[in-house]
């Protein structure tokens, strides 16, 4: 009987936890979608948009990515999503502030996972409801679908972690790296850190850390030459000149 009670208990929590995280959801995508029609661009944005204008992805890759300092993800994807839904600004903004709404599922996933669904609550509501990651939700640019992808690679990286990850988990986990790899180079930093403080920590798993950053790495290869245009050729765009050693 008491296990039952126990068992009982345990259920009508769970659906407590839901309720509150669904509530906080709700209300964090109330406060993105807020005036969203009535949201312009960003000199950031109309940048991006601009270098959308080109006839094959080959122009687009030389043209369009390789004078800019970001990785060739989010130009990419927003010049097929343009191309399929046009150039409105809500519309235009509608993918990111879906990184921005399931970002905040994922805060509370990982803080329950590595503490307890107080923690992953309490971390929901403050990514729900804070204006910083509100704004930058409303911005088609790498910083919510980094936010959203780098909380997605944490997430299969603990089960990694954690459990006996099978071998979907592991083919997420590098598919994840390599999508934050292609898009900003703050997220790749964070990849980097990962495998960094993976093989510190992770002794017994270093061969499963090893593989995953190589398929990573396989997987990041088609970019290689643009990061290195990137980083050592480039000449900035016309209105943010290229970074000196200063």
């Amino acid at each position: 009987m008491h296990k039952i009670l126990n068992s009982l208990s345990k259920t009508k929590l769970l659906k407590a936890e839901y309720l509150i995280l669904v509530c906080i959801t709700l209300i964090g995508a109330m406060l993105r979608f807020n005036s969203l029609r009535e949201l312009p661009f960003m000199h950031d944005e109309l940048s991006a948009l601009l270098r959308l204008n080109f006839n094959s992805f080959h122009e687009l890759i030389e043209n369009g990515v390789k004078p800019d300092g970001h990785p060739a993800g989010v130009q990419v994807f927003l010049y097929y999503w343009a191309k399929l839904f046009g150039h409105e600004e809500w519309l235009v903004k509608l993918p990111f502030i879906a990184c921005g709404i399931f970002s905040i599922i994922l805060v509370f996933m990982i803080g329950k996972k590595w503490h307890n669904a107080t923690v992953g609550l309490i971390a929901s509501v403050y990514l729900a409801t804070l204006q910083f990651p509100i704004m930058y939700s409303q911005i088609a640019r790498p910083y919510s679908s980094g936010l959203f992808l780098c909380l997605l690679t944490t997430w299969y990286w603990t089960k990694f972690v954690e459990e006996r990850a099978v071998l979907v988990d592991k083919i997420f986990l590098a598919v994840c790296c390599a999508a934050c790899c292609y898009n900003h180079y703050f997220s790749t930093i964070f990849v980097l850190c990962l495998f960094a403080v993976s093989l510190y920590t992770l002794r017994s798993k270093i061969k499963d850390i090893i593989y995953i950053f190589i398929a990573s790495f396989i997987l990041f290869t088609p970019h290689l030459s643009t990061s290195y245009y990137q980083i050592f050729v480039g000449k900035g765009l016309e209105w943010l000149g290229k970074p000196k050693l200063n």
